[in-house]
């Protein structure tokens, strides 16, 4: 049964990659449609790679889920796969539920949870972990308000290429900080 859903799986994503080539070759723009059915063939693949555990499909599948790409939205099932994702260590999964948890979007909002997830995923190096983190110590959110903590923390997201960051950055540096 799995065997016969990857196939499936398979054959549809080729589908997709034929129609994005076709599109490239006559320079045209794909259609919503066509995005609209790439999206449900992602989707459809990914929950099938997600079944079998795998942390990256997982956040995947819980983004979509959240963005209702490839599905209608459900944040229930959102916060779910992106948790799964989180536990099993994913750096976009723990980011991902840091900012659920800051939000309140599923999840009882907690900033104590944002910081722990954040931190988690900051410490693999992802870029708007450190954002976040920046954020929580500059507005004191789950943490002692510490602009010095937040300029440096915002610093290393610029350093890793999150935009963000290098604007909160010149922002606290022009402020003097």
């Amino acid at each position: 049964m799995k065997k016969r859903a990857v196939i499936i799986g398979a054959g549809l994503l080729l589908l997709v990659v034929v129609l994005e080539l076709f599109a490239i070759a006559f320079n045209l723009e794909p259609s919503k449609g066509v995005k609209r059915i790439g999206w449900a063939i992602e989707f459809q693949w990914n929950r099938l790679v997600a079944l079998t555990g795998n942390a990256e499909a997982q956040y995947a599948l819980g983004r979509a889920y959240g963005k209702g790409e490839g599905v209608d939205a459900d944040t229930t099932e959102a916060v779910k796969w992106v948790r799964r994702s989180a536990d099993q260590g994913s750096a976009r999964g723990q980011a991902n539920l840091g900012e659920l948890y800051n939000s309140g979007i599923g999840v009882k909002k907690s900033y104590a949870e944002a910081v722990k997830w954040s931190s988690l995923a900051a410490s693999k190096g992802d870029p708007r972990a450190h954002y976040a983190l920046g954020f929580y110590y500059e507005y004191g959110q789950g943490v002692k308000l510490d602009i010095k903590k937040a300029k440096e923390y915002y610093g290393k997201a610029c350093d890793l290429g999150e935009q963000e960051g290098c604007r909160a950055y010149n922002r606290l540096d022009d402020a003097g900080y």
